[in-house]
């Protein structure tokens, strides 16, 4: 790979030929003192992002459960942390911009390219000036005490890091306890998508829709809902001579990455409703609106209920067969991944009462 980092064989070589040491110097290397507060991997943004989104522990130490993070906000000057421990440690903090394994490795002048692979000059084969930033990646770090019970801690920020932050920037996380355990948390960034608190009049409903339907949390009401401790964000639009929601929700998936599996934070799908404006007469056609499955054109299995304990009267559910990835906490950190294939509800049809 060309770093030294990855090729620990160059670790401490060096080759000067022809080179003849100064009188009473001794050509015998002394032993190299490496402390052991050097390369802490809880103190590498990189490392405890790796962590974090892949479910193994920092640099294989033992996993901490001791802390938890209850919130984080960020205002145009700091992100404010809550977290609540049962165990004494330190907590570091990290705001990121862009690409965790994208940090420029040499300088260059080739026009477009960011990372420095390009060589179009002999001044283009000099290390790039990464810094205390890591080559503009890391706007802000902070370190703090964590005392058991709850607590709070500031990330302070700069207008420039609170505006990068707002494209493509997450929050990182790291704890060491007291005993020698360890965690991490990645929070991606993302706009506070918040109604207004005056919110605008609502569009008159399609032509001939009840009177009497009103739009509730999470599913059928636009905007960002917090509901049995989840937080919900819905938008509504027009579909045939109905309106069909999608809801998405906060959560924590796990996706394959490469060869093997990460765990992320963020919006996902959840499901879409369709609002009771059209009768179950108008919906015969459509396999969402009866009972049945069927296989889609693109190989995608669907079966869809009505009027059941799940549906209630007056309504169908929809599901899919789709892989489902799971991961399982092993006993002394990190997870156990699987895969099945399992139904999962897609779609709720709504029917308008004769």
């Amino acid at each position: 790979f060309g770093s030294q980092q990855s090729e620990p064989y160059r670790w401490g070589h060096a080759y000067l030929d022809g080179y003849t040491a100064p009188e009473g110097r001794s050509t015998t290397p002394t032993k190299p003192i490496i402390p052991d507060t050097a390369l802490m991997g809880v103190a590498s943004p990189e490392t405890i992002h790796q962590s974090a989104v892949r479910g193994v522990t920092i640099a294989g130490l033992p996993a901490s459960r001791a802390l938890t993070v209850d919130g984080i906000t960020i205002g145009s000057d700091a992100a404010t942390i809550k977290v609540h421990s049962t165990e004494a440690g330190t907590i570091r903090a990290y705001a990121w911009h862009g690409d965790f394994g994208m940090v420029p490795v040499w300088s260059t002048s080739c026009p477009g390219d960011t990372l420095g692979f390009g060589v179009c000059s002999p001044d283009d084969v000099t290390a790039a000036p990464w810094g205390d930033d890591m080559g503009g990646h890391l706007l802000a770090s902070t370190t703090a005490p964590v005392s058991t019970g709850a607590g709070t801690v500031t990330l302070p920020l700069t207008s420039a890091a609170f505006t990068a932050l707002a494209k493509d920037g997450v929050i990182i996380l790291s704890f060491e306890s007291a005993s020698g355990g360890v965690n991490a948390w990645e929070y991606p960034v993302l706009e506070d998508k918040t109604p207004p608190s005056s919110p605008p009049p609502s569009s008159p409903p399609p032509t001939g829709s009840p009177s009497e339907f009103v739009p509730s949390a999470p599913y059928t009401l636009p905007g960002l809902h917090k509901v049995n401790g989840r937080t919900w964000f819905t938008t509504c639009e027009s579909y045939s001579q109905t309106k069909r929601c999608r809801t998405d929700i906060w959560a924590t998936t796990v996706v394959r990455s490469g060869g093997g599996f990460a765990i992320k934070q963020g919006w996902v799908f959840n499901n879409l409703t369709y609002l009771p404006y059209m009768k179950r007469a108008q919906w015969a056609s459509n396999p969402l609106g009866h009972n049945g499955s069927w296989t889609a054109a693109d190989g995608r299995m669907w079966r869809t209920e009505c009027d059941t304990a799940a549906t209630g009267r007056g309504g169908c559910r929809s599901y899919a067969k789709v892989t489902v990835y799971k991961a399982t906490p092993k006993q002394g950190g990190g997870y156990t991944f699987s895969q099945s294939n399992d139904w999962v509800f897609n779609n709720i049809v709504m029917f308008r009462p004769n």
